[in-house]
């Protein structure tokens, strides 16, 4: 009895979420800004690695253009070392923009990563630019609270009816019923 009231509730309330025209805007306009950052970050990442290739091929020949010599004095000379981009960098950077992204290795010495963009960065741009991972984020559990607020909150109001009594399983029940109905399962 309990299980069927329960899968009443959770039909209802999914029903409800699916006629709800809020649900259908806010999610397709979710769903907009989640592709928008997945173009641009897929783009900027490609860019991005142009640039590290590009820079990586300049530091070997560099390297290799110094000649033969002892390789103690060779070491001294230096190079460039890069971090490896990764695969899912392109839906969110991590820490790079603040680590750097490549550091000057020579003998003796120890030398901190440069090429940090968080440094030219303005104050707004180091809050963090919309990347695929801030949407999912932020802005999906905020799309969430916002759409499901209704289902405990309107039965009180002075909108629609009051709900018949709860079912044989009380308030748990009908509490479980609403959170599988907004969340989506049957």
């Amino acid at each position: 009895m309990i299980r069927h009231s329960i899968r009443h509730i959770v039909r209802k309330e999914f029903t409800d979420v699916l006629r709800d025209g809020r649900f259908r805007w806010c999610s397709v306009l979710v769903g907009a800004l989640l592709l928008v950052s997945l173009g641009h970050g897929w783009v900027q990442a490609r860019e991005a690695q142009r640039e590290h290739a590009a820079a990586q091929a300049t530091a070997r020949e560099h390297w290799e253009s110094q000649g033969e010599k002892n390789p103690h004095s060779a070491a001294h000379y230096g190079i460039y070392a890069f971090k490896p981009r990764l695969a899912l960098s392109f839906v969110d950077e991590g820490v790079d923009p603040y680590t750097g992204t490549s550091v000057w290795l020579e003998a003796h010495r120890q030398n901190d990563f440069l090429l940090r963009p968080a440094q030219d960065a303005t104050a707004a741009q180091r809050i963090g630019a919309l990347t695929a991972a801030q949407v999912l984020q932020h802005l999906v559990p905020l799309l969430i609270i916002l759409l499901t607020f209704g289902a405990g909150a309107g039965a009180r109001g002075a909108g629609p009816p009051r709900p018949p009594p709860p079912p044989p399983g009380g308030r748990r029940a009908r509490a479980v019923g609403k959170a599988r109905g907004n969340a989506g399962a049957r």
